[in-house]
């Protein structure tokens, strides 16, 4: 059976990526509308993202080398790292829990297989494949060589 014949539903990894990007901007009360992009920022915003930290309601959002995170705290990454950048800031209007060194993280982006033609991640995927659908809150590259970059926002 190939992929075109397939049904191609709402991937269900995605959409439990989802459920938890839900789950925590109600949980923190975080709304993307009033995010600052991370290399936008001016001195006093930079002033009250700290003092919003000292109460724990700044997340960062910043790239790694393996994708992108929603990480708590305020994070300005160093201009020299290599893949390590803070993406944008986002505040809650409910602190996260624990220390300073306290790391709770969700992630922003995801390279998973794809779950119409290479559901078990062990092959190489089918040519012209349509990929799974979408659910509301994600968007997605499209099926190359059996994975895809989902984007969830």
């Amino acid at each position: 059976m190939t992929s075109q014949s397939r049904k191609s539903g709402v991937d269900p990894v995605a959409k439990a990526y989802v459920d938890a990007i839900n789950k925590w901007t109600k949980d923190y009360g975080i709304d993307f509308k009033k995010s600052l992009e991370g290399d936008e920022v001016t001195d006093a915003q930079r002033k009250n993202l700290e003092k919003l930290n000292s109460k724990k309601l700044v997340w960062t959002e910043h790239s790694t080398c393996e994708g992108n995170y929603y990480s708590s705290g305020y994070t300005i990454f160093s201009e020299d790292s290599c893949c390590w950048r803070s993406l944008a800031f986002h505040i809650g209007s409910k602190p996260w829990v624990g220390d300073e060194d306290t790391l709770i993280q969700f992630e922003a982006t995801v390279y998973m297989p794809c779950s119409v033609c290479n559901a078990d991640g062990e092959g190489d995927g089918e040519e012209d494949c349509p990929g799974p659908g979408v659910p509301k809150g994600a968007s997605r590259d499209d099926c190359e060589d059996g994975y895809i970059n989902w984007f969830f926002d």
